[in-house]
């Protein structure tokens, strides 16, 4: 039986993707759920059993031979054939996303012969662990390329400014979809510069010298005078502003959320946390672990102040991990937060931070009488984390003298490394969902393997149970249970208290008058530059020039889990498939021209775009698809994007798991 997709309403705008999902280990159940003029496949899986005592639990403990089987499995569900120029990969169990993963760029074919010659991992099985969970500068298209997209690297001066020229050898003839780009790049060169005050850019976008510009919402009302035409952007209609430089595009459905992380095990070493100790001086390692002083720094952030003063009004508060319009959504249940300086106290004095079970409100050598002394951070250039950091400082200073929080900000790279490693004890940084569905939130936000769960250092009982719970409500074949199983993750992350919930606000874009052929996707995560043009009115023609507040973290399309690395992925490399122009379920071919999916939906089968040259000079063959695609899944370092690949075609989060279910 054919897979169809079940329809959802992506905030109000775009038809989403039935998205069928399998949980780690266990045997496959397939259970056909009819709905109303369609048929939706939905895969059940029961969740892991705990490891028996005595069984191997580190990675570092597996044994050769067993990692050798990994690889030999890694290449099993991902197959080629050269002379076919077949690619064939091979799913645990239906999985619907699998199409949006292979757009997204993490698995954009590479030149495997190149990158062995550059020092990388040559596809022999005997040696993938010596490339397994890198730092990012180790690969060594860190900082290179060699892709085959419509632009290539020029040069990078990380901190000041990327540029990518356009590759004339490009090998797109036919037009990407109707009235779609087609042929070499209408620009000859990509510029981003980081520029981050807000004042510089601004300055910047009322001369003229820039296409783009990040623009924080609390700064609109020193835009909106510059604004000569407000469109919409769906039908494109324009009504006419006060000024004349800018289009303006607001109202833009969001799948963005912005909040506030804990770590609850900071390093010892950890600069952010002082002396390390309960002395007022500093915080102790695990001050975040007492559940009592994440709800009070909860209940000291004033969250209407800032929808209104930060966001404009624009944004809906969450109350949980989960996004307003999604399964598991519930806007009554748990409670939207709210800001409460008694409640604030109330918690402080309810910690019991020195462990003798004497609340801090009654003890005079703990956190209350004692205080505290901490940093926070946010990302250098982000005025709307700024400000948020800076309410969160006051509101809780406020409550004692004796508290003492310093804020610091750090460039992009930077701060990934430090949260990522856990010594930052509270951060504010943002989610761009994956693909549309409950599971691409509570994964990143709560499991031991998530982007911020990772860091979150819950105990071990804890941690076991959120897993647990993530684990069971993927495995649900009911749509109603499903829902059911998800709030209840939302109750549980409310509960612990394992953030402070943020805003998901609806876009706003700016752009000149000279700017064409922008269209909204929020499934993009960055400018589609390669179908834009420019009219003769532009200052600086053939130049795309971007002002922007963050280096990309890397350039190795695997290893990017972050939006500015996956703006500059997508222009130096092609995914095998692309999203259509306005679209959540509708793809189109890239360096797979077309392909097919079996009835079962186990079985995909990509026929690789013939005559399709790599920028260095190699001929695209169907071992470069599968290479690319072995190479993530086995670097698959922390935190990283991989768990979604692990997912489907294992029902795993990571090669470390699968590794050490193997050699038990």
């Amino acid at each position: 039986m054919a897979i169809t997709k079940k329809s959802l309403v992506l905030i109000g705008l775009l038809a989403g993707l039935a998205l069928v999902l399998t949980a780690c280990g266990g045997a496959v159940e397939t259970v056909i759920v009819e709905q109303p003029g369609e048929v939706v496949v939905v895969t059940a899986t029961p969740a892991p059993e705990p490891v028996e005592p005595g069984k191997l639990t580190d990675f570092a403990d597996v044994p050769d031979d067993v990692l050798v089987q990994v690889c030999e499995d890694v290449k099993s569900a991902v197959e080629y054939d050269d002379a076919a120029r077949t690619l064939t990969l091979h799913l645990a169990a239906p999985f619907g996303p699998t199409m949006q993963l292979l757009s997204n760029g993490w698995a954009s074919p590479l030149d495997q012969e190149w990158m062995a010659e550059q020092g990388d991992w040559d596809g022999d099985c005997t040696s993938w662990v010596a490339y397994h969970d890198p730092a990012a500068e180790d690969s060594p298209i860190f900082n290179a390329e060699n892709g085959t997209g419509p632009f290539r690297l020029d040069y990078w001066n990380p901190g000041q400014e990327l540029s990518g020229v356009r590759w004339d050898g490009y090998w797109r003839t036919d037009p990407m979809w109707e009235g779609g780009p087609s042929g070499v790049a209408w620009y000859d060169r990509v510029v981003e510069q980081t520029v981050d005050e807000w004042g510089t850019r601004f300055a910047m976008l009322q001369a003229g010298d820039v296409d783009i510009a990040y623009v924080p919402k609390q700064y609109l009302e020193q835009v909106e005078p510059l604004v000569a035409e407000e469109c919409d952007y769906v039908t494109g209609e324009c009504v006419a502003g006060p000024g004349n430089q800018l289009r303006l595009y607001k109202d833009l459905p969001g799948v963005v959320g912005i909040d506030f992380f804990f770590s609850m095990n900071v390093p010892e070493e950890s600069t952010f946390i002082g002396s390390a100790a309960l002395d007022g001086a500093g915080v102790p390692p695990d001050f975040m672990a007492d559940v009592n002083i994440r709800k009070a720094f909860a209940s000291c952030f004033d969250y209407e102040v800032y929808l209104n003063d930060v966001e404009k009004g624009e944004a809906v508060m969450r109350n949980g991990p989960i996004i307003a319009g999604m399964t598991g959504y519930d806007a009554n249940d748990p409670p939207t937060p709210v800001y409460d300086p008694e409640a604030c106290e109330a918690y402080f004095k309810a910690a019991d931070l020195d462990h003798d079970g004497v609340p801090a409100g009654e003890d005079d050598d703990d956190v209350w009488s004692v205080g505290f002394y901490m940093m926070l951070a946010y990302n250098t250039g982000n005025d709307q984390r700024r400000v948020a950091a800076e309410l969160l400082k006051a509101n809780i200073e406020a409550i004692n003298e004796n508290f003492n929080i310093d804020i610091l900000s750090l460039p992009w790279p930077a701060y990934l490394k430090v949260y990522r490693a856990g010594y930052i004890p509270i951060y504010r940084i943002g989610w761009l969902e994956d693909y549309h569905h409950p599971h691409n939130w509570v994964q990143p936000y709560l499991s031991a393997a998530g982007a911020y769960g990772s860091a979150l250092g819950l105990p071990e009982a804890e941690q076991d149970e959120f897993d647990r719970m993530i684990a069971e409500a993927k495995s649900l074949s009911d749509p109603a249970a499903q829902h059911e199983a998800y709030k209840a993750i939302q109750r549980k992350a409310t509960e612990l208290q394992t953030a402070i919930w943020g805003p998901q606000a609806t876009g706003r874009r700016w752009e000149p008058l000279w700017m064409e052929g922008w269209f909204y996707n929020p499934a993009f995560p960055c400018p589609f530059v390669y179908g834009y043009t420019e009219s003769d009115a532009s200052p600086h023609p053939k130049t795309y020039i971007e002002a922007s507040i963050g280096d990309p973290e890397t350039l190795d399309p695997a290893y990017m889990y972050d939006t500015s690395s996956s703006c500059w992925v997508w222009r130096f490399y092609d995914p095998l498939v692309h999203l259509k122009k306005g679209s959540y379920e509708e793809f189109v071919g890239q360096l797979a021209d077309t392909w097919e999916i079996s009835d079962d939906g186990l079985t995909y089968t990509f026929h690789i775009r013939d005559g399709v040259k790599f920028h260095e000079g190699g001929d695209l063959d169907a071992h470069d698809a599968a290479y690319a695609i072995w190479r993530g899944l086995l670097q698959d370092r922390s935190a990283g994007p991989q768990w979604m690949f692990w997912d489907a075609f294992f029902g795993y989060e990571t090669v470390e798991d699968y590794a050490i279910d193997m050699a038990n």
